[in-house]
């Protein structure tokens, strides 16, 4: 697999121990897991140069797969907030990841700790997951062990074999079925067909007090993209707004506050930017070993 700096812009996309659930064995996969895979040697994989983001101007950040952008990022501001970081991730390009911390949700899992040396080639992103899942409200799920039971109603995101993803209600819009490889869950939704929720409910404890903090938040755009969005001085409400202005049609609130906020992107190589500056931990956080769980995005 190659990777080069690219010279002109390529085309852009459009906008352990746990239980096994009913039905499977404990320790018993899916016929098809997500376990991160490098592409092959036949897919060239093309760093974007550094870029500025621009309010409401979509940027190629990252890399390019097959010409085209896995990630695009802007900076949108609500009503009454600062100006928040956001990125669609291409879902035809690329393949979400549930990687267990080395302490949390407790035990061993295929995908944990860090992405090791031998993947690194084919990492495009990673970013914090949910509040710690004893607080989340919701459960956590991989390869067919329950680390934390599943909650009827919660907010998740939902890993499939083929490496698509939704952000979704449980229950409603995703169920266990056999093709579901991970599902890490937080609180209920936060945007739900288009609606902001914000205004409803408890969104986690701000430090210091108050509701404005660094909040982050996945959502799912009606193309089946992922959006991932955060920034400082954030109510649920307006990290809501920010998610509906890209596109979300349902969204759902991951961790909050300054030190577990973060999203790093990579060229190919192993070196990462992260897609806000004032962002605690750098793009190396998720490659050497972190206690929390989190997500990666694979190439295809």
């Amino acid at each position: 697999m190659a990777v080069v700096a690219c010279s002109s812009t390529p085309t852009i996309a459009g906008p352990g121990a746990g239980s096994a659930p009913p039905g499977r064995a404990a320790g018993t996969p899916p016929a098809s897991t997500t376990t991160a895979v490098a592409t092959t040697s036949t897919t060239t994989l093309v760093a974007f140069p550094a870029a500025t983001l621009t309010q409401g101007q979509w940027t190629p950040v990252g890399l390019a797969i097959r010409g085209k952008a896995a990630l695009s990022a802007t900076m949108i501001a609500a009503p009454g907030a600062p100006p928040t970081g956001v990125v669609r991730i291409n879902g035809a390009l690329t393949r979400p990841v549930l990687y267990a911390g080395t302490a949390e949700p407790g035990g061993s899992w295929p995908n944990q700790g860090a992405v090791p040396a031998a993947l690194q080639g084919s990492l495009v992103a990673a970013f914090n997951s949910g509040f710690h899942t004893s607080s989340s409200g919701g459960g956590w799920f991989d390869h067919g062990r329950m680390a934390v039971p599943l909650v009827t109603g919660a907010a998740s995101l939902v890993i499939r074999a083929d490496g698509s993803a939704t952000v979704g209600m449980w229950g409603r819009d995703a169920s266990l079925a056999a093709d579901v490889i991970s599902v890490r869950q937080n609180l209920g939704l936060l945007v739900d067909a288009g609606v902001n929720f914000g205004n409803s409910g408890s969104w986690g404890a701000v430090l210091g007090r108050g509701t404005n903090t660094w909040r982050s938040g996945l959502g799912v755009d009606s193309s089946g993209n992922l959006l991932y969005a955060s920034g400082p001085a954030l109510s649920a409400a307006t990290l809501a707004q920010v998610l509906i202005q890209a596109g979300a049609v349902r969204a759902m609130e991951l961790d909050i506050n300054p030190q577990w906020v973060a999203f790093s992107y990579y060229g190919g190589t192993g070196a990462g930017t992260n897609l806000l500056p004032a962002m605690h931990y750098p793009p190396s956080h998720w490659l050497t070993g972190t206690a929390r769980d989190f997500v990666v995005i694979m190439a295809r």
